[in-house]
């Protein structure tokens, strides 16, 4: 089976706000898939200064993403302010979803551009 295309999805927050992104991960039929069993680098959401550069920062399964229902599967990525040490305000970047299931293999299920705002109080990167 060949996995489907991602969703384009663009985010924007304010540097050291939580990012959060409520998601729903398909299966190559766009049908909701089940993610009972996976394991902790099997959902990775990362995010990068040059489209298709490495991640600057990322979480995983365990460490910022969390599967709401298995059976459905919804998962909620967040991103802290401690995972954002490197991120800049006022600059645009690149993030990507990808999950690796053991029954139809690696997909990225959403990605897009990822714009840092800049916020009135002092940050915790200052």
């Amino acid at each position: 089976m060949v996995p489907a295309m991602a969703t384009k999805l663009d985010v924007s927050f304010r540097l050291d706000e939580t990012l959060t992104i409520n998601a729903v991960i398909s299966d190559p039929n766009g049908s909701p898939a089940d993610l009972t069993g996976m394991v902790t680098s099997a959902i990775k959401w990362g995010i990068s200064n040059v489209k298709g550069g490495p991640t600057i920062a990322s979480v995983q399964l365990g460490t910022g993403i969390t599967i709401v229902s298995a059976i459905a599967g919804t998962i909620i990525v967040r991103f802290e302010p401690t995972d954002q040490i490197l991120i800049q305000p006022g600059t645009r970047y690149y993030h990507e979803c990808r999950v690796v299931h053991p029954t139809w293999g690696t997909s990225i299920q959403f990605a897009g551009n990822a714009q840092v705002l800049e916020s009135i109080f002092e940050t915790l990167n200052a």
